[in-house]
C-alpha cells in the first residue's frame, strides 16, 4: 500500500476507484485518518451500488465522487489489452464474483462494462442519494445548466472534468468550462 503511506505522509485526501485492487476496508483500515471518497460509476445492478455504498459508509468514508458523463469507457489502442495480473483482483467485487460465478478478473471486467448504465436520469441520482446518508459529488459536470441541476437535487458538490481528453472525443477542456461557468475564476489564478 504504498499510494497510502503517501497519502498519510502528507495529510490529505483520497478518492478510492470501485476498481482498486484494495477494498474500500482495506484502504480505511490503513489509512485512519485520511478522508476518504468512494469513487463510483452507475451500474444496472443496483443491488451492487447500494452494496458498495453500505460499505464505504460503515468503513467511515465521507462522500462519493459519483462518475455522471461516461455511461462508456473509450476505446484505446495502447489499454485494449491491459488486465491485471493474475495475482492480483478488483478487491471490491469479490462478492460480485462469487454471486454472478465469474472464475477471472477478465470475466469481472467484462461484467461490470456490460452492467454500465448509459439511461441514468435525475430520478435514479435522486433514488442514489435516498440509500445512503454520504454526500455526492458529481464528477464530469461540464455546463452550468448540470451544475444547477446538480444542486438542485442534492449534490453537495461537483467537478468538472473532461477525464484528461481520454474518455470523451470533443469535449472542452476543463479551464474552458471553468472559464464559461465561472468567469471570475481565472482572474483569481
Amino acid at each position: 500500500m504504498v499510494c497510502l503511506s503517501a497519502v498519510n505522509s502528507v495529510n490529505t485526501a483520497m478518492a478510492l476507484s470501485i476498481y482498486s485492487t484494495f477494498s474500500v476496508e482495506d484502504v480505511a483500515r490503513e489509512s485512519p485518518n485520511t478522508i476518504k471518497f468512494l469513487q463510483m460509476q452507475f451500474y444496472t445492478d443496483r443491488q451492487l451500488m447500494v452494496d458498495l455504498l453500505k460499505r464505504a459508509e460503515k468503513a467511515g468514508y465521507k462522500a462519493v465522487l459519483l462518475t455522471v458523463d461516461l455511461p462508456v469507457s473509450g476505446r484505446h489502442k495502447k489499454s485494449s489489452n491491459f488486465s491485471l495480473p493474475k495475482h492480483l483482483e478488483v478487491a471490491n467485487f469479490s462478492s460480485l464474483k462469487k454471486k454472478q460465478g465469474l472464475r477471472s478478473n477478465k470475466e469481472s471486467h467484462s461484467y461490470l462494462a456490460v452492467a454500465r448504465d448509459s439511461s441514468v436520469d435525475w430520478k435514479v441520482l435522486d433514488w442514489l442519494f435516498s440509500i445512503t446518508s454520504l454526500p455526492f459529488v458529481l464528477k464530469g459536470i461540464l455546463t452550468a445548466e448540470d451544475a444547477r441541476l446538480a444542486v438542485q437535487h442534492r449534490a453537495q458538490d461537483i467537478l468538472v472534468s473532461d477525464h484528461g481528453g481520454r474518455q470523451l472525443d470533443g469535449v472542452q477542456a476543463t479551464v474552458c468550462v471553468i472559464s464559461v461557468m465561472c468567469p471570475n475564476f481565472l482572474l483569481l489564478l
